[in-house]
């Protein structure tokens, strides 16, 4: 005897093959749209956005530095974490007319090719020494730095002194503060080689024009309209993501490489802070912002003190951490002490 259910049940089977081959194949199709998504949008940056500057090998790969203006001491300018050299696009213009002035991408951000994948303060050091070298600037330059790039600036003395005429340091990082969420111990961090899950994560997203589609909304309203465009491009290029999630990665390496640079001599050295760095996290209060923020700056005076000439911290009342290098009203106080620092070497103030 037939059963009356089976036609409903063989109706059922194929209708639930294709919604498990709709399940399947939909993610594939997606991920191969994004896919070319992201590759007709790159094309396109880079035929409407070529590097202002230039493109120089340093053997493994292409680094991209921005220079200006002849009379020396150069003024190096160098990032945060989160950015490149487009974000000095409120400072330059203050400094082009009085100094030569060179702006670079680390490897992986901005213009710049991806490097061979170290992502600590020395291995970017090596970088940088690298860059400046085969671009011809040879004389010592005065280093300005803001966030992880103040870090780095430090750390670049450390291991290349011959390079630093001068450091201005805006906003670094305090090494406790880069240690924060480790729980490892000095051996752990010195030990990380690779960014692992995080950075396969990012590079997927990026890949597939999940990062293009994320950004279009992307800018600060400090930036001109074309500084935005070349922010939002730059952020979808192949590897900014993924470059920026490796330095997270790296963070507490690049913490204990700081904390070996201990003595700076007679450096000159500048340290500027904005007075409205950070807002409360979680359940933290105004009051312990405040808190945070007294210390910090006693940190940095401390910081300050390691070399006889340090002055600092000047605090930029008002800037926040973004604000102080991209809004022209706080850019105008930083290129002032910038122009100062570098008189104290020689140059025109």
């Amino acid at each position: 005897m037939s059963d009356p259910l089976s036609p409903r049940r063989a109706r059922f089977r194929r209708f639930a093959r294709r919604v498990v081959l709709v399940l399947v194949l939909l993610p594939v199709v997606l991920m191969a749209v994004g896919a070319v998504y992201q590759a007709l949008g790159s094309r396109r940056d880079a035929a409407r956005l070529p590097p202002p500057g230039t493109l120089v090998s340093i053997g493994t790969h292409r680094m991209h530095i921005h220079c200006t203006g002849t009379e020396k001491p150069t003024i190096l300018l160098d990032a945060g974490a989160g950015g490149w050299s487009l974000h000095w696009a409120s400072i330059r213009p203050l400094l082009d007319s009085l100094a030569r002035v060179c702006a670079f991408d680390r490897s992986g951000a901005g213009w710049s090719d991806k490097g061979p994948g170290a992502y600590d303060g020395e291995a970017i050091a090596r970088e940088v020494d690298a860059l400046l070298r085969a671009a011809g600037e040879t004389d010592p330059v005065l280093y300005v730095g803001h966030s992880l790039g103040a870090n780095l600036g430090l750390i670049h003395y450390g291991l290349f002194p011959a390079n630093i005429a001068g450091l201005v340091l805006i906003d670094p990082g305090r090494t406790v503060d880069m240690l924060e969420d480790f729980a490892g111990t000095r051996a752990d961090a010195e030990a990380i080689t690779s960014c692992g899950w995080t950075c396969w994560a990012a590079t997927a997203a990026t890949r597939t024009g999940l990062v293009r589609l994320l950004v279009r909304s992307l800018g600060s309203r400090y930036m001109a309209d074309e500084v935005v465009a070349a922010y939002r491009a730059g952020m979808a290029r192949p590897f900014t993501v993924t470059t920026f999630a490796a330095y997270l990665t790296f963070l507490p390496k690049t913490a204990w490489q700081q904390r070996r640079v201990e003595d700076l001599g007679d450096l000159p050295l500048s340290i500027v802070y904005s007075g409205n760095t950070r807002r409360p996290e979680g359940d933290e209060t105004e009051a312990d912002v405040a808190a945070w923020h007294a210390e910090t700056l006693e940190d940095m005076r401390a910081l300050a003190a390691r070399s006889t000439r340090g002055t600092g911290p000047l605090v930029v009342d008002s800037a926040t951490h973004s604000s102080i290098v991209l809004a022209p009203e706080y850019a105008r106080t930083v290129a002032a002490e910038i122009l100062r620092v570098r008189a104290l070497l020689g140059g025109t103030h």
